[in-house]
């Protein structure tokens, strides 16, 4: 009878890779019910912030990581939840969602000066370079000074 023994390295080495599991569990599958809508809002938030990390990495990480741990398809559910969420929110009022024509959307600086406005409160945008069209989803209030922000470049 043969016994296996662990060297402290390697249980520190297992407890290292346990609780980084559960980091990234935690941080990509958001728990919790969403019945109003500053719930939906943090889910709509979390699943933005979600499908930006699973983009960075699967640009940065090797092709077999990316096949691995299934990054295509946690992309593809973080994108279905952001655009539920989103919809949701429009539906229910939180949000509006705005359709405006920008003459020099291909530009990258036109694109680049938006992007920073819109971030800067908390919008979501598709910019459509073909029809030179952006369709933002932001909050009521905002909606003007986004009108105005796009009239204007």
């Amino acid at each position: 009878m043969s016994r296996y023994t662990v060297s402290k390295r390697g249980v520190g080495i297992l407890i290292v890779i346990v609780v980084l599991s559960l980091l990234v569990v935690w941080f990509f599958y958001p728990s919790g019910g969403r019945n109003g809508d500053e719930a939906r809002f943090r889910h709509l938030v979390r699943a933005s912030r979600s499908l930006r990390w699973v983009s960075v990495a699967e640009a940065h990480l090797p092709a077999f990581v990316v096949r691995l741990f299934h990054l295509s398809d946690l992309e593809e559910k973080n994108w279905t939840a952001f655009q539920d969420e989103r919809k949701a929110l429009v539906t229910s009022g939180y949000f509006v969602e705005l359709s405006v024509l920008a003459p020099n959307l291909s530009a990258g600086q036109t694109l680049s000066n938006l992007q920073m406005v819109f971030h800067a409160a908390g919008a979501y945008y598709m910019a459509q370079t073909e029809t030179n069209s952006i369709v933002l989803t932001c909050r009521p209030e905002y909606k003007s000074l986004y009108e105005k922000a796009i009239a204007n470049h």
